[in-house]
């Protein structure tokens, strides 16, 4: 069954709704199955946060964390221009918050912090995050 198309800026605060909840879903299981950290853990090795951390990523991982996130965009039917929008935000997105800048949103920082969710990582705990094996 298709839905009814929803306008292009609606579809992508929508998808984005759906997919971090999918996203943050799949992270937390990385998180806490011991076979799944393994994979996972390649992400936290990194010995600086710096932009690229948030390329480093085991194959597993990111095959995984894609397709249970896009599997519920495709079931729900959304257009492929947020879609494809979306991937440019995230992408982006994520090389931001893994970047270690002292960059401020003002009143948008709570809300932007909290969209960081499925990274694990905010501003305030950047400094935390280190290579240990133990950082579930």
């Amino acid at each position: 069954m298709r839905w009814p198309r929803s306008p292009f800026l609606l579809q992508f605060v929508e998808i984005v709704l759906v997919a971090d909840l999918s996203e943050y879903a799949v992270h937390r299981l990385f998180h806490t199955v011991p076979f799944l950290w393994r994979f996972h853990a390649v992400h936290h090795s990194s010995e600086a946060m710096d932009w690229l951390a948030a390329s480093r990523i085991h194959l597993v991982d990111a095959v995984v964390t894609r397709a249970l996130a896009f599997v519920p965009l495709y079931v729900l039917g959304f257009s492929t221009g947020p879609v494809y929008a979306y991937l440019v935000f995230v992408s982006f997105h994520a090389i931001f918050v893994h970047a270690n800048v002292r960059f401020r949103f003002g009143a948008l920082e709570p809300i932007l912090e909290r969209r960081s969710f499925t990274t694990g990582i905010t501003r305030r705990r950047r400094w935390t995050r280190t290579s240990r094996s133990t950082c579930r």
